[in-house]
């Protein structure tokens, strides 16, 4: 079984769109996040299914996450650094009410030799700045 983080990327922009919007705050204290590009949770399922049809082993239960659980402060920071179009926080914005304040870890996953297209919320993003022509 694999257990996947939040999953981001192509139509699945809720936190993405939610920053460049001002609905989310920069500041801290913010709880952590952690985040899975779509394409690497494709990936993942790939990888581990290819592994049991070759008859390797796999272990119970994969954390599906990337490798930099990251606060979502800075998160979103990083989101509007690196955007030509975002918009400053607006003064009633707030985190979501969902979610915890974790930092998983996929030493199991990366134990099998899976290797990440986005090993981090930096590379994630970027893409998805880049393929809506808003990446600074």
């Amino acid at each position: 079984m694999v257990r996947f983080s939040g999953i981001y990327g192509g139509s699945r922009s809720a936190f993405l769109d939610a920053v460049l919007t001002g609905q989310v705050p920069v500041t801290p204290p913010s709880p952590w996040t952690n985040r899975v590009h779509e394409q690497d949770a494709a990936g993942i399922l790939a990888h581990l299914v290819s592994r049991s049809l070759r008859g390797e082993s796999l272990d119970d239960l994969y954390i599906g996450t990337d490798c930099e659980p990251v606060q979502r402060h800075v998160l979103a920071r990083w989101i509007l650094d690196h955007s030509e179009c975002g918009t400053q926080p607006l003064p009633d914005a707030q985190w979501p009410a969902r979610g915890g304040s974790k930092r998983l870890s996929n030493a199991r996953l990366l134990a099998t030799g899976y290797d990440f297209r986005h090993p981090d919320y930096m590379s994630g993003y970027a893409a998805m700045l880049r393929e809506s022509g808003h990446y600074r």
